[in-house]
């Protein structure tokens, strides 16, 4: 298993955790909360493609 894929699954496992928690209380997650998702969403992106990009 390789250190990208493996981040790729942590980083799955995290999103489909907390999406499980929000439906579960059927309460939508503070906007705080949803930019800090997306922003880490959008760092992981940029890591992944410059990481490739350099292979």
């Amino acid at each position: 298993m390789s250190v990208e894929y493996h981040f790729a699954f942590l980083t799955n496992k995290f999103f489909a955790r907390l999406s499980e928690r929000s439906q579960w209380s059927q309460i939508k997650p503070h906007s705080s909360e949803m930019a800090l998702t997306q922003n880490f969403s959008r760092q992981n992106r940029a890591i992944f493609l410059n990481r490739r990009q350099t292979r």
